[in-house]
């Protein structure tokens, strides 16, 4: 059975060609998840879009994808394979879009990842959402993305008040793919990148932009996966965060892909970080994955 909020609705009667339903999946664009107050006074949706199984038998579990695009470019599209494999694999999948670029600094991002975290426990029932089973996947800057937000749950600055302030932000996990993870130790282009986004505001203490900062006991478990030769996203970065987190007792795991760079071009490279959002949330995402492998083979 497939339950509809308002906004989904809305988002169906404005975007007819956006809600397709084939092979059992449901499809919907451009679902209206926040609105934020822009300095000129116009107010600006912010969006997302969804797969999901047309008639699960229990409540899903969740996961949202957030897009890379090193805080300038990128959009919720980028995401949109990975939502389908995942709903494929019995999870309601989302990918969002979210302020970028140097008028929209930090936290403003930050803040849209959480407030898609709200929309999401916030319409469980009526998406058919287990609320306690939310995980976030990030690529590249969006693996920042989802490293800080997964991490400062309950901290004010960073849970900011879009979609509510009284709705709990935490997640139950938190999956990177050729993550952003130490921007304190970015050189060059990324370094220029981050500081230009990061650091718009003159009055932000540069420390608190770091998902770092924010590690402690009490954090969802972390699955890391790079490449093996990605100079963006080095390995010695991604497991340098790993000791971080393992230091403060917190779940993680990092998969090197060997011969990879940023970006990934065998499927195969993603079933690890699949089996682990299996495992923590309940879904089937590995086995959708492979049976699609299988079937390009």
């Amino acid at each position: 059975m497939i339950f509809l909020t308002l906004s989904i609705l809305n988002a169906i009667i404005t975007f007819p060609d956006a809600f397709t339903l084939k092979d059992g999946i449901v499809e919907m664009k451009a679902i209206t998840y926040a609105v934020v107050q822009n300095e000129d006074g116009n107010r600006t949706p912010l969006l997302m879009d969804t797969s999901f199984q047309a008639h699960a038998e229990s409540p899903l579990p969740a996961v949202l994808f957030i897009h890379g695009g090193s805080w300038k470019t990128g959009t919720r599209a980028d995401g949109a394979q990975a939502v389908r494999l995942l709903a494929k694999g019995d999870y309601f999948a989302a990918s969002i879009s979210y302020r970028q670029g140097r008028s929209n600094g930090f936290p403003a991002a930050v803040h849209d990842c959480k407030a898609a975290i709200r929309f999401l426990k916030e319409n469980a029932t009526e998406l058919g959402i287990d609320p306690t089973k939310i995980g976030l996947l990030g690529f590249s800057t969006g693996g920042y993305l989802a490293a800080l937000a997964g991490l400062s749950a309950g901290i004010a600055p960073l849970d900011g008040t879009l979609n509510g302030k009284d709705v709990d932000t935490s997640v139950a996990c938190v999956g990177t793919i050729s993550g952003v993870l130490m921007p304190e130790d970015a050189k060059g282009q990324l370094k220029r990148l981050y500081n230009n986004w990061a650091l718009e505001d003159r009055t932000v203490e540069r420390k608190t932009t770091f998902p770092s900062t924010y590690i402690d006991r009490d954090d969802p478990p972390f699955y890391m996966v790079c490449g093996e030769v990605d100079k963006v996203s080095t390995p010695k970065d991604t497991k340098n965060f790993a000791g971080l987190l393992r230091r403060a007792n917190v779940w993680q795991h990092v998969e090197v892909i060997e011969g990879s760079g940023h970006r990934f071009e065998k499927p195969n490279s993603y079933l690890g970080i699949f089996g682990f959002f299996d495992t923590k949330l309940g879904g089937h995402a590995r086995s959708a994955l492979q049976q699609t492998i299988n079937s390009l083979r």
